[in-house]
C-alpha cells in the first residue's frame, strides 16, 4: 500500500493528490493509503450513533473486519459496490474544499506526530479496526464506539498522531468493554449479568435455563 500524498499534507491537500490522474474510488482509495481507511472509519462511525441494533451494524463490522485486514496486509481500504464508480475532478475538489471549509476542524485534528500514524503504529490501527469490527457485529447500540472510530478515522485521515492515539485509546476501550461484558454474559458471571439484560436481552433470554417439564408418567 503506497501513499501518493506526503504527511504534511492535510486531507484535503492528499485528496487533490490521489485524484490527480486517477478517477475510480477504488484507484483513489489505494492513492490515500491507511488515509482512506481512516475515511471508512468515520463514515462507520458515523453509522454506528444511528440507534439500531441490526442490520447496519453487522455491516459496519464486516467493513471494520476488512479494513483492519487491509491495514495488516498493505491493502487499500474496501470499496464495496462503489469501487468502480468514476469521480469527476470538479467533486473532487468540491470535496477537498467542502472538508478544508471547515476550520473549527482544522483547528482541532492537523498533520503532527506523523510516527504515530505510520509503520508499526499502522498495526495497532489494525487492531483497533478488527476489535471494533467484533463488536459492532453484536446487536445492541455502539454510540461509544461509534465516536471512537470518528476519533481515530479524523487521525489517519489527517495524519494527525494525537487525534490517532485518542482514537486508539478510545476504540481499544469501548470494544474491549463490550467484547469482556458479552463473554462475561455468555459464560455466566454476575458481573455481566445486569449489562446483558439491557444491551443484549436476547442473549440473557438466550441464557436463562428453561422450565423443568413434568414427567408424563408421574401424572398418570
Amino acid at each position: 500500500m503506497t501513499e501518493f500524498s506526503s504527511a504534511q499534507e492535510p486531507f484535503g491537500a492528499a485528496l487533490r493528490t490521489a485524484a490527480i490522474d486517477r478517477a475510480k474510488v477504488r484507484d483513489i482509495a489505494a492513492a490515500l493509503g491507511s488515509r482512506a481507511h481512516g475515511v471508512l472509519a468515520l463514515v462507520l462511525g458515523l453509522i454506528l450513533l444511528i440507534p439500531v441494533k441490526w442490520v447496519l451494524p453487522q455491516l459496519a463490522g464486516l467493513l471494520l473486519l476488512a479494513s483492519g485486514w487491509g491495514l495488516v496486509a498493505a491493502k487499500a481500504a474496501p470499496t464495496p459496490l462503489i469501487g468502480s464508480r468514476t469521480i469527476a475532478k470538479p467533486d473532487i475538489e468540491r470535496a477537498a474544499s467542502a472538508f478544508e471549509k471547515q476550520g473549527w476542524l482544522s483547528a482541532i485534528t492537523h498533520p503532527r506526530l506523523p510516527d504515530f500514524v505510520s509503520g508499526p503504529a499502522v498495526y495497532a490501527a489494525a487492531i483497533a479496526l478488527i476489535l471494533a469490527g467484533l463488536a459492532a457485529l453484536l446487536p445492541t447500540t455502539h454510540y461509544l464506539l461509534g465516536l471512537a472510530l470518528i476519533v481515530l478515522g479524523l487521525g489517519l485521515a489527517q495524519k494527525d498522531g494525537v487525534g490517532a492515539m485518542a482514537g486508539l485509546a478510545l476504540c481499544f476501550g469501548a470494544s474491549c468493554y463490550v467484547l469482556t461484558l458479552t463473554a462475561g454474559a455468555a459464560a455466566g458471571a454476575p458481573f455481566a449479568g445486569p449489562w446483558a439484560a439491557g444491551a443484549l436481552p436476547w442473549l440473557s433470554e438466550w441464557l436463562e435455563p428453561s422450565p423443568l417439564l413434568p414427567d408424563d408418567h408421574s401424572t398418570r
